[in-house]
């Protein structure tokens, strides 16, 4: 792997690309079909949302914790978006490859 703590270069969609080929890695092996490897997709998704969300929670203020309680989050833009707003960051948007912009 690349150094990227040095900031010469960023890698970010390196490792997208590893959890990327983990996951086909995983599929393959366990001989899913496409229609369970969407539902173990949107599973995954799910629970990185629902993860992101509970370690940012104490961080977030009351407003923003009742904003979050109310919210249903569907995907991982959503659910970085919001937290970047109510943390004070700004993101444009998570890439295909899995870079957040």
């Amino acid at each position: 792997m690349q150094q990227t703590m040095n900031g010469a270069k960023s890698h970010g969609g390196d490792f997208a690309a590893q959890f990327n080929k983990a996951l086909e890695n995983a599929f393959a092996k366990a001989g899913l079909s496409e229609a369970d490897k969407e539902l173990a997709l949107r599973n995954l998704e799910r629970a990185l949302i629902l993860n992101f969300c509970g370690r940012a929670y104490e961080l977030l203020s009351a407003e923003a914790q009742r904003q979050l309680e109310e919210k249903d989050l569907k995907t991982l833009d959503e659910a970085v978006k919001f937290l970047a707003s109510a943390l004070g960051g700004h993101v444009v948007s998570i890439e295909k490859n899995g870079c957040v912009r």
